[in-house]
C-alpha cells in the first residue's frame, strides 16, 4: 500500500483506549493499520471506496463556455 499524505488525528482518552484496544484484539496491528481499516471499513459500506486509488470524474464539473462562432 503506498501512503502519500499524512493525518495528524487528535483523540480524546477513551478513542486512543479504543484504537489501542482494537490494535491488540486484531492481533498486534499498529494503530494507524487499525485507523486505515475503519475508514476503508467505514468508506466501502457507504459505497465510496476506492476513493481515491482510482481516478474518476468530478460529480460536480465546471461547466464548460461553448465557444462563439
Amino acid at each position: 500500500m503506498q501512503k502519500s499524505k499524512r493525518l495528524g488525528l487528535v483523540l480524546t482518552p477513551a478513542e486512543k483506549t479504543a484504537v489501542v484496544r482494537l490494535a491488540e484484539v486484531e492481533g498486534g496491528l499498529s494503530q494507524a493499520a487499525v485507523v486505515r481499516r475503519l475508514i476503508r471499513q467505514a468508506a466501502k459500506s457507504r459505497g465510496l471506496w476506492p476513493a481515491a486509488d482510482t481516478p474518476t470524474q468530478d460529480p460536480h464539473p465546471e461547466p464548460r463556455e461553448e465557444p462563439h462562432a
